[in-house]
């Protein structure tokens, strides 16, 4: 899945033609529950996919104020036959409540039976916190995780070459602690440059940016987590969102085709690792999950939970078994 985010009230028309011409197959469409479908319906029948995120109420602790039932309820009698035919993005980089955010989203997902994206972590997050929140919740959660990942670039540090503050590298540490916690997939729901001002307000793209180089730089990065990542949307199609224009894609579509053309061709060996380097970025990102179950054992027996502590103690031999072959397929590799 390719995508772009698109903001309330574009013309539909346009973003159809515009995802013609950026290669996108995908439109992750913000809009207000009552409003849209036109839109929603269009691009279907145009052969879009479309992932719906609702405004307003995004915070974890807004929904959990509410019946996860009656939620669900409210949003399927709103899409009505199309609800089969899209997808749902819900709860905009949530921070506190994480752990009860989990089972509330496993009984809306129930309730909904379509896909279902949520919560979607913000670029730094989850950190340490959050982390620790989610190693219970998440692990028997059956929906997809979304991920914000941008390039952070502030006026007041220097910046890299390509304009990233932070490189997309930066972003495997979350990574390889969610993986180790949750089987959920992953979805990168929103991606780009975030240039940060020095009162710490998002300012949209940093000069110079090139989308080609950047989606394949990222592409690059998140190559250990093929297997678990399956759609990347980037931020966004902003004609009529002038509160959001600094970020607008609409005049890159030759950039993004080639972004995308980038991507495949990074991920066009998706069965197995090409080259001792990927295979050395598999085993180590395997260590690093490693060690986190290794923790989250330990806290479990602490707080004498015995059953999370064998289900770790479980994972982390079969992960440990798995990284010896993996290390023997390095080592007759390289003789």
């Amino acid at each position: 899945m390719f995508g772009v985010n698109v903001a309330p009230h574009e013309r539909k028309e346009d973003v159809a033609r515009f995802c013609k011409a950026a290669g996108l197959d995908t439109v992750l469409y913000i809009t207000a529950v009552g409003q849209g479908l036109q839109s929603v319906r269009y691009w279907l029948d145009n052969g879009l996919a479309v992932i719906i995120r609702p405004i307003g109420g995004s915070t974890a602790e807004w929904h959990m104020a509410y019946d996860p039932q009656d939620v669900a309820r409210q949003i399927i009698e709103w899409l009505g036959d199309l609800r089969g035919s899209v997808g749902l993005a819900l709860i905009n980089e949530p921070h506190d409540g994480l752990d009860r955010l989990f089972p509330w989203l496993e009984q809306f997902r129930q309730h909904w039976g379509g896909q279902l994206i949520a919560p979607n972590f913000a670029v730094a997050h989850p950190l340490e916190r959050e982390i620790d929140a989610l190693a219970g919740a998440a692990r028997h959660y059956h929906g997809c995780i979304g991920m914000h990942v941008y390039a952070i670039n502030t006026y007041a540090r220097q910046t890299l070459p390509s304009g990233w503050t932070v490189t997309p590298d930066w972003y495997r540490e979350p990574l390889d602690r969610l993986a180790a916690i949750t089987d959920a997939e992953f979805v990168i729901t929103e991606c780009g440059s975030d240039r940060v001002t020095e009162a710490g307000l998002p300012h949209g793209r940093v000069p110079g940016w090139d989308w080609g180089r950047e989606l394949g730089n990222l592409a690059r990065a998140m190559r250990p987590y093929r297997d678990r990542i399956s759609g990347v949307c980037v931020f966004g199609y902003f004609q009529a969102a002038r509160w959001w224009a600094d970020y607008d894609v609409a005049g890159q579509a030759e950039q993004l085709a080639d972004g995308w053309r980038r991507w495949r061709a990074e991920w066009a060996d998706a069965g197995q690792p090409a080259d001792d380097t990927a295979l050395a970025q598999l085993i180590d990102r395997w260590e690093r999950g490693l060690a986190g179950y290794r923790e989250t054992a330990r806290r479990a027996l602490a707080n004498h939970d015995y059953i999370e502590w064998a289900e770790y103690m479980v994972r982390d031999e079969e992960l440990g078994q798995a990284l010896a072959a993996l290390r023997a397929a390095l080592g007759e590799r390289g003789e």
